[in-house]
Parts: C-alpha cells; structure tokens; sequence
C-alpha cells in the first residue's frame, strides 16, 4: 500500500489527478486481519474523497449549493469483483456525508455504519445487484464476494457459489469466449481477416483463439485436462443441488 502520489506527465510536468496503490490480496489475507483491513485503505483516501464533496440542488429553480470536484475511479488489476467492493466502500462514505447534509436522523444505524436501519440492506442490495450485472456482461457469471457486499461478511455460502462462479467462468474462457469473440468481430467488420479466422499468425487472433485451440489441441492428444474441467464443472453443479438436502433450511450458517 502506498499513498497517493501524482501523475507525472514528463518534462517535470504533473496532472491533477492521483494514483493509490492498494495491495488488496496481499492486505486483506485472513493472516493479516481479513477484509476489515479495507479501513486502511478508506482512511488514505479520505481527505480526497471529502475534496471531492458531491453536487447538492436545493430545487429545480434554485442554484447549487455544493459543487462536484472530483471523481474516484477503481481499477483492480485483474479482478472486477474487489473493484466492487471497494467502489461500494467509497459510495457508503459519501452517502453517509449526503445524509449529513440533509440532515437525516442516522439514529439507529448497524454497527460501524452511520446508515439508518431502512437504507442499510437497500443500499447493499442496490451494490450486490450492480456487482452481478457488470459480471454477467463481463464475465458470464454474477460477482464473486457477492456477500462481503449484500452482508458484510464473508460466509460459508459465499464461498461455495465463488467456488462455482469461478469454474464456470473457467469454462466460458475456454471454450465459450474465442467463439463468442469471433461472432462479435464479424458483425463489427463483416468479414474474418484470414489470420482471425483460421488463428494463424496476427497475434491478436493467436490471444483471441488460444483457450479453444490449446484444448482441442490437448483433447486430440488425448490430455486428461478437457476431462478434469468437465469433472470440476459437474462437481460444482451437483454441489449446488445437494446443499439445500444436506443443510437445514437449504443454507450454509456461517
């Protein structure tokens, strides 16, 4: 983790805007504390998101009377899950000043939030669901730490459907995306360059083609590994159907 340092833009110049670096495997391990270790983060870049502030419109015939000035923009390196999380950590603390603003009794919130008992699960709702959307579009699957966002904890639960989630996203990489890839190219150029189209040498066709071809590859060859993916996906489906028979109430407490 590292504080926010500007942009250096060369010749000595420098933007406006900053970069945090933020280890969250690494801070957030269970070793280390767990995700409560998220505090870390919110506290480094708290005065930013208070510079920020939020655009506040009495009336529609009225001005202003509190101006925008910034905007926090999440990118985790390879993961749009813990993007989530943490865009749903800076959205809680601006929501929480926007209360304040109104002046609305926050009397009564959950413990280590400012947010009343009525907006508490509508808000983690509201994040969940946009979570599951994005994923969809992205990844095929609805988000991972789905429940770190809807309850604020992870659970036994959780961890099985990530578990899930992720051999189907496995899946879908490998042989669902290079066929799905070329349909979205050919309706964009309307035609299959030769390269993209047989996986010769443009390395973009090569990147594009790789999952599918590595495995149809390796299933000629006679490599177990279409098979163990075959079985790790049966697995977990047939996982998913016995829990709500084994477990009391069809959950997993955690």
């Amino acid at each position: 983790m590292e504080d926010a340092s500007p942009i250096s833009l060369g010749d000595g110049a420098s933007s406006p805007l900053g970069h945090v670096w933020f280890d969250f495997h690494r801070e957030c391990a269970k070793k280390r504390g767990g995700w409560v270790n998220l505090r870390k983060l919110e506290e480094q870049v708290q005065d930013d998101l208070g510079n920020h502030g939020f655009f506040a419109l009495p009336g529609r015939d009225e001005k202003p009377v509190r101006m925008q000035a910034g905007v926090m923009r999440t990118n985790c390196v390879d993961c749009l899950d813990r993007t989530n999380v943490v865009q749903t950590l800076f959205a809680r603390r601006i929501l929480q000043e926007q209360l304040e603003h109104l002046g609305a009794d926050t009397d009564g919130g959950t413990k280590g939030s400012a947010l009343p008992k009525w907006l508490e699960q509508p808000f983690r709702d509201a994040w969940s669901e946009n979570a599951d959307a994005i994923s969809l579009m992205y990844a095929g699957t609805p988000a991972l730490k789905g429940d770190f966002t809807r309850k604020g904890r992870r659970t036994k639960t959780g961890l099985l459907k990530d578990g899930m989630n992720s051999a189907q996203r496995y899946w879908l990489n490998h042989f669902i995306d290079p066929h799905r890839q070329l349909a979205i190219f050919l309706f964009i150029h309307g035609e299959l360059s030769e390269g993209v189209a047989d996986g010769g040498s443009d390395s973009e066709s090569k990147d594009r083609n790789e999952g599918t071809g590595a495995l149809l590859s390796a299933e000629v060859e006679g490599d177990p590994r279409p098979a163990k993916i075959l079985a790790l996906t049966a697995g977990c489906i047939l996982v998913s159907l016995l829990v709500p028979l084994v477990v009391p109430g069809g959950v997993i407490h955690s």
